[in-house]
């Protein structure tokens, strides 16, 4: 008797085994049931359906342990060609990726006068590339393909992702960057914490993402994580970090932050990053923020300076699992 499987349940299998293939890099099909649990006969029939459509390829066999020797799998190397973006006020930092992070193809400061010219230059490296998708990288608060910043006293709408999406026929995807980084810092650092918070302090105001059971922390609105328009005292948290501070304002400010973050989320760390982060300070502001918290509570608080290598991570990381999990397995 035959057992079909409908289209909706393939295409999950299918996305757990390309997860693990890329999570491990290469994989044998006893290491993809082993981890996802699928039946032997689901397993070998997506990864030929996979082998047939370019996605991977079988790159040799591994040592026997008794019986046949095992194929091993990895990524084909034109398959999932990514085009990140970091995007900024006039200039988009650009980066050409394979699947894997480490194999960066193109990577270019690009300065753009208007959407035209940076939606030509993306087609180009789309044809150039072949590329599956391209990705952006924002500093706001996300709606839609559009994004708000609030960085100069009011709420500014930018709309010019949506505008390349228009002219575009593969994916776009929209991330806030300090998620990025997040999930960049956790690829990079430590893939078995389930919650983090990621605090990124700059001239222009606080960026912060939360991890919560390992999924990122959006609310409604995309509003979750900008806590940087919190009020303290007679401004926002955003206006004194845009103001010169006195150490002692600095101690009160970040103190008052981490006492915020540990009693709403409870993470298993809290990531201090930015240009703006006075280390020296690290001790009386950790010691005040306890003096709020129970005696017995552990706050466990690290600085990471390379935010940027996390953005890039935590894009490459975010693309590729949203051309997985919406259906992208085949050009």
């Amino acid at each position: 008797m035959k057992h079909y499987i409908s289209e909706d349940v393939k295409q999950l299998n299918t996305v757990l085994v390309l997860k693990d293939v890329y999570q491990m890099q290469t994989a044998t099909m006893n290491d993809i049931i082993e981890v996802t649990g699928l039946s032997q006969s689901t397993v070998r029939s997506i990864l030929i359906e996979l082998e047939e459509g370019n996605k991977i390829v079988n790159i040799g066999k591994d040592a026997s342990s008794g019986g046949r020797c095992p194929n091993r799998y990895t990524f084909h190397p034109h398959a999932y060609c990514l085009i990140s973006v970091y995007l900024h006020r006039t200039t988009a930092e650009i980066k050409v990726f394979h699947v894997f992070y480490e194999s960066v193809m193109y990577k270019q400061i690009f300065t753009f006068e208007s959407v035209d010219q940076l939606t030509e230059r993306l087609c180009f490296l789309q044809r150039e590339y072949m590329a599956s998708c391209i990705s952006f990288g924002v500093e706001g608060i996300i709606e839609g393909y559009d994004y708000y910043t609030d960085h100069y006293g009011s709420f500014s709408k930018i709309t010019i992702i949506s505008e390349i999406k228009e002219q575009m026929d593969i994916p776009v995807y929209i991330e806030n960057d300090v998620n990025l980084m997040m999930l960049g810092y956790k690829s990079n650092h430590n893939n078995d914490m389930k919650n983090i918070a990621y605090l990124y302090l700059t001239e222009i105001g606080l960026g912060s993402a939360f991890l919560v059971n390992d999924n990122i922390l959006y609310g409604k609105s995309h509003y979750a994580g900008e806590i940087g328009l919190i009020p303290y005292g007679e401004k926002s948290i955003n206006r004194w970090l845009q103001s010169f501070m006195s150490d002692d304002e600095y101690v009160d400010i970040v103190s008052h932050l981490l006492t915020i973050v540990s009693s709403f989320l409870d993470p298993d760390r809290i990531v201090l990053s930015g240009e703006i982060i006075r280390k020296a300070l690290h001790n009386r502001v950790v010691k005040k923020s306890e003096n709020y918290l129970n005696s017995s509570y552990q706050m466990f608080v690290e600085y990471h300076e390379d935010n940027e290598e996390d953005i890039w991570r935590g894009l490459q990381y975010k693309t590729i699992m949203e051309l997985f999990e919406n259906g992208n397995t085949s050009e």
